[in-house]
């Protein structure tokens, strides 16, 4: 009974996107030569094992779609080591497709320009990337508190709004999953209209709403 759900407040930077406004953020990062557009991020530290998982499958996926340029947000502790095997592990051409940044301030507009994110579970990037109505391959942190990540992937998936990818099956499915998505734009847009769902537009005025009706003198 003291329980009140408003959603997630997010920054107002994140709005919906359209070709128009993905187009505009490919050619503000320099991308828009590229067809397709992967966003990669496993938060504001990084995730080493989604940051490995990359690693296994980008010269793959590159030497399979020469369309596609790749932008991936390693955290701040792994941009100096993953460079410099992206340099030992990918030819000059493809080094050049390939933006790898520690940490962004933003993160929406690198999001923008995607046309698939893959990421963590946390919410608040979900409801980011749900008001951007964008298609999500999400790798759940199987070990957070309560296993809360693993319970957000799991709803979203069972209402059709991303594909969910487990830890223990990256080096089997990633790939993969990242490849047919990639070139399936009808899906991609199913995928962003389902999670769009779960988009609460004014969720910071409710909350501030809580909090003045909290703070009024008692009667």
């Amino acid at each position: 009974g003291k329980t009140r759900t408003v959603g997630v407040p997010i920054h107002a930077d994140y709005q919906p996107v359209d070709a128009h406004k993905r187009n505009h953020f490919k050619h503000e990062l320099g991308l828009e030569r590229f067809d397709k557009v992967l966003f990669v991020t496993g938060g504001g530290l990084g995730a080493q094992r989604l940051n490995d998982a990359i690693e296994a499958l980008l010269p793959k996926l590159l030497a399979a779609m020469p369309e596609l340029a790749v932008i991936q947000s390693v955290g701040r502790l792994h941009e100096g080591e993953i460079k410099q095997r992206y340099e030992q592990l990918l030819t000059p051409e493809d080094q050049r497709r390939v933006i790898v940044k520690g940490f962004v301030t933003d993160m929406h507009r690198y999001s923008a320009a995607a046309d698939v994110i893959i990421q963590r579970a946390g919410a608040t990037a979900l409801a980011e990337f749900a008001v951007q109505q964008k298609a999500c391959i999400i790798v759940p942190n199987p070990v957070l508190t309560g296993g809360h990540q693993l319970k957000n992937a799991s709803y979203l998936a069972q209402k059709g709004a991303c594909i969910v990818v487990r830890e223990t099956e990256v080096a089997a499915k990633l790939y993969d999953v990242t490849y047919a998505l990639l070139n399936d734009a009808m899906q991609q847009h199913v995928l962003g209209e389902e999670l769009a769902k779960f988009e609460v537009p004014d969720a910071a005025k409710q909350l501030a709403m809580v909090l003045l009706e909290q703070a009024q003198p008692l009667k």
